[in-house]
C-alpha cells in the first residue's frame, strides 16, 4: 500500500492540492516508521491513516477533475462549435459492421 500511494503522489498532476498532498506524503511516511518498528498495532492505525489521506487526496483529485471537465464542457456549449456533441451527427456509430455469419456445429 504504501508503494501505491508513493506511485499516485509521483503521479498526482502538478497542480494538484498541496495540503492533501503534504497530509498523505506524512501518512506515508510515518506508514515507514511503523513498518519497520514492527508494531502490529501501529501498523493497523497507519494503514487506516494513510487510507483515509489516500481518500481524501482522491476527492481532492477528482474534485479538481470534474470542475475542470464541466467548465470545458460549458465553455464548448458557448462557443456553440459543437464540441460538446457527439462526432457522428447521424447517431450511428463508424465502427459498426454489417457482416452475415453461420454457425458451424461440429
Amino acid at each position: 500500500m504504501i508503494y501505491r500511494t508513493e506511485k499516485s503522489i509521483a503521479d498526482a498532476p502538478a497542480d494538484t492540492d498541496a495540503e492533501s498532498k503534504s497530509r498523505l506524503q506524512a501518512a506515508v511516511d510515518e506508514a515507514k516508521k511503523v513498518l519497520e518498528s514492527g508494531d502490529p498495532e501501529g501498523m493497523k492505525r497507519a494503514r487506516q491513516d494513510l487510507e483515509q489521506a489516500a481518500h481524501k487526496f482522491a476527492e481532492a483529485m477528482y474534485a479538481k477533475a470534474s470542475a475542470a471537465q464541466q467548465a470545458g464542457a460549458s465553455g464548448a456549449e458557448a462557443r456553440g462549435d459543437g464540441a460538446a456533441e457527439q462526432p457522428n451527427s447521424s447517431g450511428g456509430r463508424d465502427d459498426a459492421v454489417d457482416a452475415d455469419f453461420e454457425e458451424v456445429k461440429e
